[in-house]
C-alpha cells in the first residue's frame, strides 16, 4: 500500500514538476517584436521594398496587407524546404536561401514589423475579361473567399493586394508543378484548379488568356468593394485646389481637413451634399460651394474611388486658432460628447459620429454654432445631425465651445 502510495506521489510530483516547467516556459516565451523585425527585415527591403510594396523588374511580391499567419507559413516553408526547392523555381530557391538565414523568432519579429506596413495600392497591368474571370473564380473562391480575403483554416491567403503578374505567375507555377506545399493537401487544390484552366482550351495561348482573365477579377475585386485609388486620384483633382494636396484644408478658404477622417464618413457627406441635406441653407455659404464639387460625382463608385485616395492622406498637426481651457474642456467633452465620438475622439460609425481629433479647431467651432443655428442638422432625412442639434443647443457660452474644442484639439496624435 506504501509502495503504491509512493509511486502516487511521484507521479503526482513529476507532473507538477513538468506542468511548472511548461508554465514557466510559457511565461518566458517573447511577443514577437516589430522593432527588432523592422532591423533585420533591412536584409528584405532590397528586393521587396521599403514598404514591402515588391518589385516587379525581380520578380517579388507585395507582402504588406498579406496576413501574419501566411507569412509566416511561407517564410518557414522557404526554411524548412517546403517551398522554394524546384529546379525550375528561380526567385523561389533565392528566396529559400534568405530565409534559411533567420531563426523562428527572428521570422515571427520579421512577420510583426510587416505588419505594421499599409499596403499600396497596385496597378493593374494586365488586361483581360472581368466577367469571363469571375465565372473561373467561382472555382477559388471556396478557399479564398468570396472577395479573395483569404481564409486561415484553408491555408488560402489573401489575394486583393498582390500585383498581377505575381498572381498570374504562381498560379502557372502550380500549374507546371514549380510549386507545391510540401506534406500538406493545398497544392494539390491549386494544381487541380490549374488543370481545370488547361481542360478549358488545349492551345497553351489561350490557357494564359484564361489566367489572365482570372487575375484581372481579382484584382476588381477590391475597387469594386473599396474604390479605385488611382481613378479617385484623377477625380480629386476638382477637390484639391479647396482641401488641398493631402487633405489638409485651407483656413483661408473655410475648407475643412479631410485627412484622417474616416472614410464612411465622407462618403456620407458628399451623398448629403449631393441629396442637398447639406449645402441649401441660405446661411451656409461655404456648403452652396461644395455642393457643385459633389455633384461633380457621377455615382456611387466615383465616391468609393475618391475616398479611396483621401484615406491613404496621413493627417496634419493643425495651427491653434482657438483659445480654450483644456481642463474645463475635458470634463464637458467626457460628459456628453464622449458618448457618441469616442474617448479619443476617433468617431464611431454605429452612432454616425464623425473623428474629431484630427479637424481644425476654428472648424469644430463653426459646425457646433451651425448645429444651435439650425443652418445644419434641422432637414429632415439627416438622422444623425439631428441627434447633435440638441447637444449644440445646450452649449450656450461660446467660452465653453472653446474649452471642448482646445480639448479636442488636445487628443491629436501625430
Amino acid at each position: 500500500m506504501k509502495l503504491r502510495r509512493s509511486i502516487w506521489l511521484a507521479v503526482v510530483s513529476i507532473a507538477c514538476v513538468t506542468l511548472g516547467w511548461s508554465s514557466l516556459h510559457a511565461k518566458k516565451a517573447k511577443a514577437p517584436d516589430p522593432v527588432r523585425g523592422k532591423a533585420l527585415y533591412k536584409k528584405c527591403e532590397s528586393c521587396h521594398g521599403a514598404q514591402a510594396q515588391g518589385n516587379q523588374d525581380i520578380k517579388t511580391p507585395a507582402l504588406a496587407g498579406l496576413s501574419g499567419w501566411y507569412l509566416n507559413q511561407q517564410m518557414m516553408d522557404f526554411r524548412n524546404g517546403a517551398r522554394g526547392v524546384h529546379a525550375k523555381d528561380l526567385y523561389g530557391r533565392l528566396m529559400a536561401a534568405v530565409a534559411k538565414e533567420l531563426k523562428a523568432g527572428d521570422i515571427q519579429d520579421v512577420v510583426a514589423y510587416i505588419q505594421t506596413l499599409k499596403p499600396r495600392p497596385q496597378r493593374t497591368l494586365l488586361k483581360g475579361n472581368v466577367s469571363r474571370g469571375k465565372s473561373h473564380f467561382r472555382v477559388c473562391a471556396s478557399c479564398h473567399g468570396g472577395q479573395a480575403q483569404g481564409n486561415k483554416q484553408k491555408l488560402a491567403p489573401s489575394l486583393v493586394h498582390l500585383q498581377d503578374w505575381y498572381l498570374r505567375k504562381q498560379i502557372l507555377n502550380f500549374g507546371k508543378g514549380f510549386r507545391t506545399y510540401a506534406g500538406k493537401g493545398q497544392s494539390d487544390h491549386m494544381q487541380a484548379l490549374s488543370k481545370i484552366i488547361k481542360q478549358q482550351n488545349a492551345a497553351v495561348d489561350v490557357v494564359v488568356d484564361v489566367v489572365v482573365d482570372l487575375v484581372v477579377y481579382i484584382k476588381s475585386i477590391k475597387k469594386i468593394h473599396k474604390g479605385d485609388y488611382f481613378n479617385g486620384k484623377r477625380l480629386y483633382k476638382v477637390c484639391l485646389p479647396c482641401h488641398g494636396a493631402s487633405g489638409q484644408g485651407n483656413h483661408y478658404l473655410q475648407t475643412p481637413a479631410i485627412a484622417g477622417q474616416k472614410g464612411w464618413y465622407i462618403a456620407q457627406q458628399i451623398k448629403h451634399f449631393q441629396s442637398g441635406v447639406r449645402g441649401k441653407h441660405k446661411k451656409d455659404i461655404y456648403g452652396q460651394m461644395m455642393r457643385p464639387m459633389a455633384l461633380s460625382l457621377k455615382n456611387t463608385q466615383e465616391i468609393k474611388d475618391v475616398v479611396a485616395y483621401v484615406s491613404t492622406f496621413k493627417p496634419r498637426a493643425h495651427k491653434t486658432t482657438v483659445k480654450g481651457d483644456v481642463k474645463v474642456g475635458k470634463q464637458y467633452y467626457e460628459n456628453g460628447c464622449v458618448v457618441c465620438h469616442g474617448k479619443k475622439a476617433e468617431g464611431n460609425k454605429l452612432m454616425g459620429a464623425p473623428s474629431l481629433a484630427d479637424q481644425q479647431d476654428w472648424y469644430l467651432v463653426r459646425q457646433i454654432q451651425f448645429f444651435r443655428e439650425g443652418i445644419r442638422g434641422a432637414h429632415a432625412k439627416d438622422k444623425r445631425g439631428r441627434l447633435m442639434t440638441p447637444i449644440a443647443k445646450s452649449l450656450k457660452d461660446p467660452k465653453v465651445i472653446s474649452d471642448i474644442v482646445a480639448y479636442i484639439k488636445s487628443l491629436h496624435t501625430p
